[in-house]
């Protein structure tokens, strides 16, 4: 959990260092229908590995699911950086 959480503050910390550099575009229609798909499929996802983490814990225990559900938490962030970076990059463009 310290790595997952470490990785959070780093991320966090790039996307804030970097928003002085982002300048302000305009967003096409189409642009901001992909950014609200996958947000919405990064939701879908984050909240399928919430529960297959939470079935596991109950069936098998919170230190056997542990290496799982840290793997779970890193996929889920990756995949909110991504989408967050798609965004900003459909605005600059």
């Amino acid at each position: 959990m310290r790595i997952i959480n470490i990785t959070q503050n780093f991320v966090s910390a790039l996307l804030v260092l970097s928003l002085p550099m982002i300048t302000c575009a305009n967003e096409t229609t189409a642009e901001k229908a992909e950014t609200m798909k996958n947000k919405a499929v990064d939701k879908v996802k984050e909240t399928y590995r919430d529960a297959e983490d939470r079935i596991c814990e109950m069936v098998n225990g919170k230190v056997e699911c542990l290496p799982q559900t840290a793997e779970n938490k890193g996929k889920t962030v990756t995949e909110k950086v991504i989408t967050k970076a798609k965004d900003e990059k459909n605005k600059i463009d």
